[in-house]
């Protein structure tokens, strides 16, 4: 059948491909008559080649821009004023999602389908991971979108299996935490001290420094990941006083933690060290967000205030109202904390 003028054409190339079917169009006259042609992209079969060119008529698009790989548009979102603007625990979870991807890395965005994506969340691993690997399509699928590289989205087909199971938290028991006071004076034993008194995940912990931890009112101000826990006022508690004021008095930089503020260098050698220094003063194998999870079980054993704990731990309320209307006083969270022994 022939094509209408203008509409275009697909020709089949000689040799062996694995793509014969050229598809291109006029899309104006050099000064001298000669057509100016644009090549579409190549197709393993006509009628696939019919529907790509008219798919562009449909909806024109820059054949340049069309063909950028993964790896390019995400190094391109990078460089937006969208990305920059995201948090830290964002960008970090994006770029953990990215090196998932790494099959896709060098595959035409256009050609990237649902099944490509799916395959990829599926091999994530647990929930939480493949949750970041589905946001990270969805973000590179609106960016993309924007460009008109794409003209649907599949990251909204993506699903996430619920049925892997995710590691159990163990709270420290009793005894443990004893064992960590009577090894007070080791530098991972007052770490792990902090953590299970302040309920801060690792990476707000690290954020802490002389100008974010007040000691004559006795309150750190950190938090991250979401609005409720952003920049929260934490009470110091009685207990872990002296030493986080020995910390600061023997920090190099100002800081309480050890180490620059980038979680790749400190984190993760800081995760490998304090866990392994529990086997050294023969405590069972933690892994460092017990720490947070021990903090709310003491004091959800103390009968703690709700609303004070999830405003000490950067929770959001399930409770719309109590979000609204309740506002708790440093005291008041105070109070609550040194319901812990």
């Amino acid at each position: 059948m022939r094509l209408p003028n203008g509409y275009g054409s697909v020709t089949k190339l000689s040799g062996h491909r694995r793509k014969p079917f050229m598809i291109k169009k006029t899309v104006g006259f050099q000064e001298n008559g000669n057509p100016i042609i644009k090549i579409i992209g190549y197709a393993e079969t006509r009628e696939s080649g019919l529907q790509m060119l008219a798919e562009y008529n449909h909806n024109p698009y820059d054949v340049d821009t069309a063909k950028i790989t993964l790896k390019e548009l995400y190094e391109r979102f990078c460089k937006s004023t969208e990305y920059k603007n995201k948090s830290e625990s964002f960008q970090r979870n994006f770029k953990t999602s990215f090196n998932k991807s790494k099959p896709l890395h060098n595959k035409c965005y256009r050609d990237i389908k649902k099944i490509h994506m799916q395959t990829i969340v599926d091999e994530a691993g647990k929930y939480a991971s493949q949750s970041n690997v589905k946001n990270f399509f969805y973000n590179l699928d609106r960016f993309a979108f924007s460009l008109d590289i794409i003209n649907k989205k599949y990251s909204e087909l993506l699903t996430l299996s619920k049925n892997i199971k995710t590691s159990q938290r163990t709270a420290f028991t009793e005894k443990e935490i004893n064992i960590l006071w009577k090894h007070s004076d080791d530098l991972w034993a007052k770490h792990w001290l902090c953590l299970i008194y302040s309920g801060f995940r690792i990476s707000e912990y690290l954020s802490l420094t002389s100008k974010t931890v007040d000691l004559k009112n006795m309150t750190f101000q950190a938090g991250v990941k979401t609005t409720a826990g952003k920049n929260r006022i934490v009470p110091i508690h009685h207990r872990i006083q002296p030493i986080v004021i020995d910390l600061l008095k023997s920090s190099k930089d100002g800081n309480l933690a050890i180490g620059p503020k980038n979680y790749i260098q400190t984190v993760a050698p800081m995760r490998i060290s304090m866990e392994n220094y529990l086997s050294e003063v023969n405590i069972p194998k933690h892994v460092l967000h017990e720490a947070r999870h021990t903090f709310r079980s003491l004091l959800d054993n103390k009968n703690g205030n709700v609303t004070s704990i999830n405003r000490l731990m950067g929770h959001v309320s399930g409770d719309v109202g109590q979000d609204v209307y309740t506002h708790k006083t440093i005291e008041q969270l105070r109070e609550t904390i040194e319901l812990i022994d």
